[in-house]
């Protein structure tokens, strides 16, 4: 997901973003990802490589993972575990139940 007038990656957060979201909110809506390079590259988050070991961990001993164990193992919010999942996914770490809502899980790509 490249970066177009309506998503904006930032490496950092600066309080001059701020501009940004009256930008967005004023316009047609938009998203600004923290923690994320020009390329989308996940970058200056220091607990992500962690976050994502936990979470192999748990599938590994558990057999699948959903968001909402997720969001309790590393204490995110709702929003924040679906877009590590989804990252998980695209890097090929996680598959997809293919469900959506409650039902939806994660489960290790290779097993």
């Amino acid at each position: 997901m490249p970066e177009h007038q309506n998503i904006e990656f930032k490496q950092n957060w600066h309080d001059d973003y701020l501009k940004w979201v009256c930008g967005f909110a004023n316009a047609q809506g938009g998203v600004i990802f923290i923690g994320k390079d020009d390329n989308g590259n996940v970058v200056n988050v220091a607990d992500y490589k962690k976050l994502m070991v936990k979470a192999t961990s748990f599938v590994k001993e558990k057999g699948k993972i959903t968001n909402n164990e997720y969001q309790h193992l590393n204490k995110t919010t709702e929003r924040t575990a679906s877009r590590d999942l989804s990252d998980l996914v695209k890097k090929q770490v996680f598959k997809s139940s293919g469900m959506k809502g409650a039902g939806a899980f994660y489960t290790l790509l290779n097993e």
